[in-house]
């Protein structure tokens, strides 16, 4: 990724996966049934993809063209394209007025301010795995942790913690109030077909908000 950074291979390739996702999500939907409710699906953008003054209407075509609903398409994106200013506020507000989903992804690893994370709405706040493997042993990180769903609660973005590995921190990020969450304790990752077999299995929450 950072080779593809740097030659701005990143944007075509940004593009294919975008495809690659919204075709996939459309699989799922008709593999579970229109009846049942669709998971959301999270791709990460990069911040050249939000330079390329095509990507939005890429984003409505792709979206469009597997017909997916855009709520369901959920948009990552790390805090140093927060830092890009109002190219990537722009894109960003726009993509969200048009229905598009948007987490920050590893909260409070980068070098943002709050000042940025205020002036660009993001849907859901992603706890970093590191902050989540060292919540039992270290309370700071538990700390850390809490703080950020309380920021979450009061700008109105959800919470989703990264890379959970064990039954108990599973039930200390429940016990904290914390609803979505992703990692190995979950299910490693899945092929397609197998993917649609576990939410059948399962079920899903339609939301992380």
């Amino acid at each position: 990724m950072g080779v593809a950074e740097e030659t701005t291979l990143v944007v075509p390739v940004g593009k294919w996966v975008l495809e690659q996702s919204c075709a996939a999500l459309g699989k799922l939907r008709d593999g579970i049934g229109n009846g049942a409710a669709l998971p959301f699906l999270s791709v990460n953008v990069s911040g050249q993809q939000f330079r390329d003054v095509y990507f939005l209407e890429h984003l409505q075509e792709t979206a469009g063209r597997a017909d997916v609903s855009r709520d369901r398409l959920k948009l990552e994106i790390t805090e140093r394209v927060l830092m890009e200013g109002a190219v990537a506020g722009d894109a960003i507000a726009k993509a969200r007025s048009d229905g598009f989903k948007f987490a920050l992804d590893d909260f409070g690893t980068g070098y943002s301010s709050l000042l940025a994370f205020c002036e660009v709405p993001i849907d859901d706040l992603k706890i970093d795995r590191v902050c989540v493997s060292r919540m039992a042993a270290e309370p700071a990180a538990e700390s850390v942790a809490r703080s950020i769903m309380q920021l979450a609660q009061g700008v109105g973005a959800g919470v989703i913690a990264e890379g959970v590995e064990s039954e108990g921190e599973a039930a200390k990020l429940m016990e904290l109030g914390c609803r979505f969450a992703q990692g190995d304790y979950y299910a490693r990752p899945l092929p397609f077909d197998e993917a649609v077999t576990y939410v059948q299995e399962h079920g899903v929450y339609t939301d992380a908000g």
